[in-house]
């Protein structure tokens, strides 16, 4: 027997064709929905809210075995761990928006959490930018929902009250 394996096929090849790709860093960005950016058949880097609604057809965002029916990939952070962000928006106000509940898992496990889209960082009634903002599932209709919605928002105290949602 020869002591290339390779000569058995009648040459050595170009083996840099068959390396492994070189590694890829993930897509650390999140959706206002609490989802990966990877999560969403289509993304939309840096909108505000009221546009990329005007703008975006509906697009289903699948993460795991869960389907959430936000409209469309809007960036507001990135994170450097994404399984933190795979909840379900569920009851509770606020602190069950998927959103809210990814955030603290990952500054719960030490993981850096980085908001990137300060045109989303707003009241979307009246563009207050002061913290408390609550996020918030709304309805077509306009109002704060304990489950999963198209819309995704930011929402000053009062209004998120004004809404419907609770802050207790």
């Amino acid at each position: 027997m020869t002591e290339n394996p390779m000569s058995i096929f009648g040459g050595a090849p170009d083996l840099d064709a068959y390396k492994a790709p070189a590694v890829t860093t993930r897509d650390k960005r999140v959706c206002i929905c609490g989802h990966p950016a990877s999560a969403h058949a289509t993304q939309n880097p840096n909108a505000s809210i009221a546009d990329a609604w005007k703008r975006m057809k509906r697009d289903k965002c699948k993460t795991g075995k869960t389907t959430c029916p936000c409209d469309g990939f809007i960036e507001i952070l990135e994170s450097e761990k994404m399984n933190h962000f795979v909840f379900r928006t569920t009851t509770g106000g606020q602190n069950g928006h998927a959103l809210y509940r990814g955030v603290a898992k990952a500054l719960s496990e030490g993981k850096t959490v980085t908001w990137t889209n300060a045109n989303a960082l707003q009241c979307l009634i009246c563009s207050r930018t002061e913290p408390p903002l609550y996020i918030a599932a709304m309805t077509l209709g306009g109002r704060v929902s304990e489950e999963p919605q198209p819309k995704n928002v930011f929402l000053c105290e009062q209004h998120y009250v004004d809404q419907g949602g609770t802050t207790v």
